[in-house]
């Protein structure tokens, strides 16, 4: 009897995991402090103009222009390559200037560019917080955990 009780929960703990990893993953959060109206970054020079950009996932992506100010750009469709890219291109239609008519190009991506929906001020991106927390006395961080800087 006991053997079929345990046989029994066995069975059902498998099905249970196999139900979890066939569960869809969580979308990524999605930006804070999104304001209503849509925004541009002018004189746009990458390497004056933008100062860093995180990917949210395949979703949309934030950009930090040269005066710390957030902006928050959403894809019109999934960005494909996006949330593993070190370095992004930006083309704009307006000359010089980046907004919801711009497009960002993920090199080694066959899929053509991704064009934005709606590029809007924001406030930061979240913070990943990889690994165990470091001790105080731990060594500094090694360069793959720094962010990637935007290139053309």
């Amino acid at each position: 009897m006991k053997r079929a009780i345990i046989a029994g929960a066995a069975a059902l703990l498998a099905m249970g995991q196999a139900f979890a990893a066939d569960k869809p993953k969580a979308d990524p959060p999605g930006p804070t402090g999104l304001d209503t109206k849509e925004a541009s970054i002018p004189f746009l020079d990458q390497r004056s103009s933008i100062l860093d950009w995180q990917a949210n996932g395949t979703a949309g992506m934030w950009i930090e222009d040269a005066h710390k100010q957030w902006y928050y750009a959403e894809m019109f469709a999934p960005c494909s390559g996006l949330d593993f890219a070190v370095g992004v291109v930006f083309r704009n239609k307006i000359l010089n200037r980046l907004d919801r008519d711009s497009q960002v190009i993920v090199p080694d991506e066959h899929m053509g560019p991704c064009t934005f929906r709606s590029l809007k001020k924001s406030d930061p991106p979240p913070v990943k917080h990889k690994g165990k927390k470091k001790d105080a006395n731990a060594a500094a961080p090694d360069a793959a955990t720094t962010d990637a800087k935007p290139t053309n």
